[in-house]
């Protein structure tokens, strides 16, 4: 029944932070209408023209959710094959490029079409109507001095969406181009983390025993009383707890400092992400409790300084690379037990990471976003084949289903994280 409360009290913060952060995110006055009307006016405003009349222009910057949404309106144009489309970084002279057209069509606002933002920026651009179905927008303006119409497609995700700034501020960003500092920086910590263990054994399981009070207490917990047995389970919940706060703090600094626009700002996205990361905590130890108790596993969450550390140097370095703590199992007898536990979590998350995505499309909020960043980054370095990562004893118990998982979750990485640029 605890498990059920802790879910629920999860999912309802995490609408709460969805109604908080979406609410407001539109500023303009827009015409709300719904997936008819859309079509209404996209026919309404172009069925007079042919297609040699339209040209469209489509933003360089989209997100990966804006491509989606413009793949949607592009399909609501009359003969759409036999439309121009170019890219807006591939037009040198907005003014010679419309002035062969009747109307113009702009796939992205002002923040992923580099156009818009340019006319809008000159004020040579007025709107006289925008249109609005859940995160869709259509605005119906006109270019006064080319005397030229247009319709904008764009969203509102332009409002909420934040973008990782990580490569910009990275110490890498001086001597190679900016769009594989994320990646360099990704494979600079996985490096480190493998060096580790290739030095020793005993310098890893010094750091891992050490930072989690372990060391030279295994023997000693069998022949402990009850009430012994009690008072520890109790400091190890105080212990738990202190560790979750501490990785939450951690994440917390890493994700803000990466993704937020101004660093001046940086507080407000501090406590979004404070409040994010301890949702995720909340729903993956209830998890981990759960299905503990299922497998008959005795496992602890264990705060770790030199993860911490990596975590820290890769933000730096470019991408946020999450290893402030990990989940101890103090039965290592128990491993194909405790693989099956974390494969199902991670497949659990892997459904959640995709749906909060989808949802940010349509009831856009930063929030949102920042939960499904922080998840998929979680996972892929979680499900990472190196100790003392999950990845590792998933693997070993069943390399098929860990791949197959694997291969999925990199994908949604890389879309996620790189190809938004993000």
């Amino acid at each position: 029944m605890k498990l059920k409360q802790l879910l629920a009290a999860s999912f309802i913060i995490c609408f709460f932070f969805i109604a908080l952060n979406g609410a407001g995110a539109n500023s303009v006055d827009a015409i709300d209408t719904d997936l008819n009307g859309i079509r209404e006016v996209i026919r309404d405003e172009l069925d007079e023209y042919t297609a040699s009349d339209l040209l469209i222009i489509k933003g360089s910057n989209l997100y990966i959710q804006e491509e989606m949404l413009m793949v949607f309106a592009r399909l609501q144009l009359p003969k759409i094959n036999q439309i121009l489309m170019v890219i807006d970084s591939n037009i040198n002279n907005i003014s010679n490029t419309v002035s062969e057209y009747e109307k113009i069509i702009f796939l992205g606002g002002s923040r992923t079409n580099d156009i818009v933002d340019s006319l809008v920026a000159e004020n040579n651009i007025e709107i006289t109507k925008i249109y609005s179905y859940t995160s869709f927008l259509i605005s119906v303006a006109n270019i006064p001095l080319m005397e030229t119409e247009v319709l904008i497609f764009s969203s509102t995700l332009e409002e909420t969406m934040l973008t990782n700034k990580a490569p910009e501020r990275s110490i890498l960003s001086q001597i190679m181009d900016k769009r594989l500092i994320p990646i360099v920086a990704t494979i600079t910590s996985i490096s480190i983390l493998q060096l580790i263990n290739v030095f020793g054994t005993t310098v890893s399981e010094f750091f891992f025993d050490f930072t989690s009070e372990k060391l030279g207490t295994r023997k000693k917990e069998k022949h402990q009383t009850k009430k012994e047995r009690s008072k520890k389970r109790s400091i190890r919940i105080i212990k738990e707890i202190t560790s979750i706060l501490l990785a939450s703090i951690i994440f917390a600094l890493a994700l803000s400092w990466s993704w937020s626009d101004d660093l001046s700002n940086i507080f407000h996205l501090f406590i979004v992400n404070l409040l994010v990361i301890g949702l995720f905590y909340l729903i993956r130890e209830s998890l981990r409790v759960y299905y503990s108790k299922k497998y008959q596993l005795h496992t602890e969450h264990v705060f770790w300084p030199l993860g911490s550390m990596l975590t820290v140097g890769s933000t730096i370095l470019g991408n946020t690379f999450s290893l402030t703590s990990y989940t101890y199992l103090e039965n290592e007898e128990n491993e194909q037990r405790y693989s099956k536990m974390y494969y199902t979590i991670f497949k659990i998350f892997f459904i959640v990471t995709i749906c909060s995505f989808l949802i940010n499309i349509f009831f856009p909020a930063t929030a949102l976003q920042m939960f499904y960043v922080f998840i998929i980054m979680s996972l892929f370095i979680d499900m990472t084949p190196i100790k003392p990562l999950d990845g590792y004893e998933v693997k070993q118990w069943n390399k098929r289903k860990w791949l197959l998982l694997y291969i999925l979750v990199f994908i949604s990485y890389f879309i996620i994280m790189f190809s938004t640029f993000v």
